[in-house]
């Protein structure tokens, strides 16, 4: 059976990956000091898996920071953000309000995709 810090360590090198999926953001990488930030938004659930895991990594010539906010607040800088299931605020509007922000969310709720990550209209095509 799979402890929770590894489940966390897993979660926390699979963000790494998709961190590096990131070039379709690199016309919106505008934060000058060469960061790509990963924010978590509600209850931290990986107890410092990402800091041990990820952070301080580079990324080409970005390196990975990680912020935690524990409510809902200025994404500004934000490239990847992950949604644990203790938020504390409702994912669908959480979705809604960063609809049109350049930012990979990622979710571990089980109607993730669901509440609004997937985004019906830009996967329809031309």
């Amino acid at each position: 059976m799979q402890s929770n810090d590894d489940e966390y360590q897993v979660k926390a090198v699979f963000l790494f990956h998709f961190a590096q999926l990131l070039s379709w953001l690199a016309d919106k990488l505008t934060v000058a000091d060469n960061s790509l930030y990963l924010f978590t938004f509600g209850e931290d659930p990986f107890q410092g898996e990402l800091e041990s895991t990820v952070a301080g990594k580079a990324i080409g010539n970005r390196v990975i920071r990680i912020l935690h906010f524990k409510e809902m607040g200025n994404m500004q800088g934000c490239h990847l953000l992950f949604l644990g299931k203790a938020n504390g605020m409702p994912i669908p509007k959480l979705l809604a309000d960063l609809r049109n922000v350049p930012i990979l969310t990622v979710g571990e709720t089980p109607d993730f995709l669901a509440d609004g990550a997937l985004d019906r209209e830009h996967l329809a095509g031309p």
